[in-house]
């Protein structure tokens, strides 16, 4: 994830005058960017999606130096772990109930948004609803999250499962998938749901758009904006029929745009492509 490793190989291939194409990948932005590497280091920056490119854009980088490649999946090697046995505390915890499991998946840091589902779900407890709420991952906000729980009264809905990998068996078991971030570059365990073919909701922000067709493969929705998601989720606990039927079909579109194949021959095309002059005039 650090860009010091591409820098140092750029300014080599200027300083020796050998001058193979430079391709760089990007994942993430930090708070701040630093056009200067993109602009005039690497002859290409290969990021996730438009989302980005177009922060990247807003912070100053040039266009033609940016392209958009999204990460290739194995959906053979995916669907194998899937087969994996579960620990046997989650199992059970999974065996124990009836209710639909709602899963989600991903760092425990604060942009990633379980505060707001666990606001919505203490809602939708109060209402009546029935549900399970599964939390994979670990990270720095562990105790806060389960002390939320806590403070909603969600100790007998929730399960905080920690870190999981792979996880691709959970999918199997999930009712529904969300994605509440506030920022999200990609949206990788998305792309995993919809192969398996879970129902999915996430946060209208950053590269998620691109995975994501609003009530085509999936559901978007402001993040933070605890009703909104209250009310999306409450739909789908009332009416599961037609985002199941969405998610039948977003299997086979996720198949055909993040296959390692489709990747592949994107990143092998950059290698062809004529090289932008270093030091052109930013318009």
């Amino acid at each position: 994830h650090s860009g010091h490793d591409a820098n140092i190989a750029a300014l080599a291939t200027k300083l020796t005058g050998n001058k193979p194409t430079l391709v760089r990948q990007k994942t993430y932005l930090t708070s701040r960017i630093k056009p200067f590497s993109t602009n005039y280091l690497a002859d290409q920056v290969v990021v996730p999606s438009s989302g980005m490119k177009r922060a990247m854009l807003a912070g100053g980088c040039r266009d033609e130096k940016i392209e958009v490649v999204a990460p290739g999946f194995d959906f053979a090697t995916l669907h194998a772990q899937s087969e994996l046995p579960l620990p046997v505390s989650l199992q059970c915890w999974l065996e124990a109930g009836t209710s639909p499991v709602i899963v989600q998946v991903g760092m425990l840091r604060g942009e990633k948004g379980h505060y707001t589902v666990l606001a919505a779900l203490a809602a939708l407890k109060q209402s009546g609803h029935a549900f399970r709420y599964l939390i994979v991952g670990d990270g720095p906000e562990y105790k806060v999250i389960n002390a939320m729980i806590a403070r909603y009264g969600l100790q007998d809905n929730v399960l905080m499962a920690g870190k999981l990998f792979p996880a691709a068996a959970v999918y199997r078991h999930a009712d529904l998938v969300l994605m509440p971030s506030r920022n999200e570059s990609f949206g990788m365990a998305l792309v995993e749901a919809m192969y398996f073919g879970v129902p999915v909701m996430a946060s209208d922000v950053g590269g998620i758009p691109d995975v994501i067709r609003h009530q085509e493969n999936g559901v978007l929705l402001p993040c933070d904006d605890v009703a909104a998601w209250q009310n999306a989720i409450a739909d789908f606990l009332m009416h599961p029929a037609p985002y199941r039927q969405r998610a039948r079909h977003a299997s086979d579109d996720v198949m055909l745009r993040y296959s390692i194949d489709a990747c592949v021959k994107k990143i092998i095309a950059l290698a062809y492509k004529e090289p932008t002059p270093a030091f052109a005039a930013t318009p």
